[in-house]
């Protein structure tokens, strides 16, 4: 099992950027989370079915 917290490469100067960052307020305006939307989203794909209909046969890799 991989140990997220103590196995993960890092570097010293990936560590000190981390400390530095530490504990700082995120200023983002909520505005801005339009900014992460997928550009060609819209409500009638979102409420869309997302499996296919034509086939009732279950996937398999």
């Amino acid at each position: 099992m991989l140990d997220l917290e103590r196995d993960l490469p890092t570097t010293a100067e990936d560590v000190a950027a981390l400390r530095r960052l530490a504990g700082r307020p995120v200023v983002t305006d909520p505005a801005d989370a339009n900014r992460l939307r997928d550009p060609f989203w819209t409500l009638e794909r979102a409420l869309a079915p997302r499996f296919f209909r034509d086939t009732d046969q279950p996937f398999e890799l």
